[in-house]
């Protein structure tokens, strides 16, 4: 039994069964809801390692702002010193979205339908990176003009926190993915990307995509 305090947040109550019963048995807390606007009252203790955020709530929506907005309630606007890891549970295929929770500040991400064995690896490892990030001294809340840093420059992919080269993979994925899909033609696949045709040329430079 792994000592970790789980949250699952999901509002399909048959989905949040099942991953009740799947991580009851594996660790030592796990506390699970359907509504996203307890997350704030439950987090709140930092005594929550690792949420299990949907990226959907509601019937029909399919677009992930929902766990996106919620992604930045726990990681930027909770008012925690060490917010709780947080990994996402994504549509089949949906890589565009496991993407952007990535960039966003998720520690990674899960497709549904999930196989047990890796959804329980996943949470063990969030878990412990939050642990880690927990027993590290805090920061002086005004550092002195002297010890602060500018921020780094990230470059296009990196997040800063280690997913650069999963980050890469997952893009070039998707990116040949939506190329498939539009037969190869530039311009479809551009669009349905939502970048212009010279950025999705420069990636697929970049990814070896171009014969």
């Amino acid at each position: 039994m792994i000592q970790a305090r789980i949250l699952i947040i999901d509002d399909n109550v048959a989905v949040l069964k099942s991953l009740h019963l799947v991580l009851k048995g594996a660790f030592s807390t796990v506390v699970a809801v359907s509504d996203p606007q307890l997350i704030p009252a439950l987090i709140k203790e930092e005594n929550v390692d690792v949420v299990l955020l949907d990226m959907n709530f509601g019937r029909g929506k399919m677009d992930g702002k929902d766990g996106l907005f919620w992604l930045d309630r726990i990681k930027h606007r909770s008012g925690l010193d060490c917010p709780p890891a947080v990994v996402l549970i994504t549509a089949f295929g949906d890589i565009g979205l496991a993407v952007d929770s990535l960039k966003q500040g998720g520690d990674d991400f899960i497709q549904k339908p999930w196989d047990n064995t890796e959804l329980i690896q996943k949470i063990t490892e969030a878990a412990e990176k939050r642990r880690v990030a927990f027993s590290q001294p805090k920061a002086p809340a005004h550092p002195k003009e002297e010890d602060r840093l500018p921020h780094p420059i990230l470059k296009e992919g990196e997040t800063g926190k280690g997913n650069t080269a999963h980050l890469s993979d997952l893009e070039r994925e998707h990116i040949r993915k939506v190329l498939d899909e539009c037969g190869g033609n530039l311009t479809a696949a551009s669009k349905k990307l939502g970048i212009s045709r010279t950025t999705l040329y420069s990636k697929m430079k970049r990814y070896g995509l171009i014969p």
